[in-house]
């Protein structure tokens, strides 16, 4: 799917993917850099190395989608995503709590906070809570930007259903990010 809007926004921009890709080395390159670093380092280098050219494709995929949509119809698709992923966490947050975990959209992991009671901590369609949270956090403070005035009233939403989202996701990477983002205000 990433070579398809590769290939489609080549083909459409008729762009010299020269420049292009020089803009995202410079941004990406200490990332890559480090990250091949350890991959040669490593006891078995090939599977790090194979993840770098993974990632880099990936990077050059997403940016060829992105580069075909007009920068306002992307952010309200950004958000609204992210969106859609607030309100799934704090439903299954309510199902998980209420029925249990055969009620949740997504994954639930058992949590014993409270004395005689289990909490399910909702998990989306992620493995573990805290990427959940990460990605929600990067989405929240992307709609406080430039980005955000793309589009307003989903980026106001986002704002307040992620706050909430963070908080229930009982991430200590998402409470850090609430906590980082209440101080700088």
């Amino acid at each position: 799917v990433l070579a398809c809007g590769l290939v489609a926004w080549l083909w459409r921009e008729r762009v010299d993917l020269a420049p292009q890709l020089r803009f995202l080395g410079i941004g990406w390159a200490p990332f890559v850099a480090l990250f091949g670093l350890s991959a040669v380092l490593s006891p078995t280098p090939v599977p790090g190395l194979v993840k770098t050219a993974w990632f880099a494709l990936n990077l050059i995929g997403a940016y060829a989608w992105c580069r075909l949509f007009r920068p306002g119809d992307l952010a309200r698709g950004y958000f609204a995503c992210y969106l859609a992923l607030a309100a799934i966490l704090v439903v299954d947050f309510v199902t998980g709590f209420t029925l249990g975990p055969q009620a949740m959209i997504g994954h639930g992991q058992p949590n014993a906070l409270t004395s005689g009671g289990t909490l399910w901590r909702p998990h989306a369609f992620h493995y573990e809570p805290s990427y959940a949270a990460a990605a929600l956090a990067l989405a929240w403070a992307l709609s406080v930007t430039r980005i955000g005035s793309q589009a307003p009233r989903l980026a106001i939403a986002l704002t307040g259903l992620g706050l909430v989202a963070l908080v229930i996701l009982m991430s200590r990477t998402g409470w850090l990010y609430v906590a980082v983002f209440v101080a700088l205000l």
